[in-house]
């Protein structure tokens, strides 16, 4: 008896050697079957792409957005954000001032940061992003590092 991830028991016959092929032979099926491959048939819309390049610098800054866009109205301190991200402070304050000079973001008289587009289009954009990171995390993530190479 073999315990897999998920403290589920497989019985391989045989002795060591064949319960260790069955589960490298196990591993690879389950990580194909609970895979994100982007779906070849659905592109990534150019608004969408255009909206990634424009204001995503990173994955930080996406996960960034992602926390204060489902916390809105609540506003995040630099030091709440790193630790709820298990950041460091200059990270999550890199991706809070790009999210907040990209207009997603305002800020208080307390220097907190709270997900409050200044244009309606930008909440839409930023839903409709949340939106495919959920369906197609995959293709948001080669998004983000396309636009890194082409900068570099």
């Amino acid at each position: 008896m073999a315990t897999c991830t998920g403290g589920v028991q497989v019985a391989w016959p045989g002795g060591t050697r064949e319960r260790e092929a069955g589960m490298r032979g196990l591993v690879p099926a389950l990580l194909r079957r609970h895979a994100n491959v982007p779906d070849e048939d659905q592109v990534v819309p150019q608004e969408l792409t255009a909206f990634v390049h424009d204001h995503i610098d990173r994955l930080e800054t996406l996960h960034v957005l992602l926390l204060l866009q489902a916390t809105a109205p609540r506003p995040w301190s630099i030091r709440d954000v790193s630790v709820e991200r298990q950041s460091s402070a200059y990270s999550a304050e890199i991706s809070l001032r790009q999210l907040h000079r990209a207009g997603l973001l305002a800020r208080d008289e307390r220097g907190r940061f709270r997900f409050e587009p200044r244009a309606a289009r930008l909440a839409e954009q930023t839903a409709w992003l949340v939106s495919w990171y959920q369906a197609r995390p995959s293709s948001v993530i080669a998004l983000i590092f396309s636009a890194r190479r082409a900068s570099t």
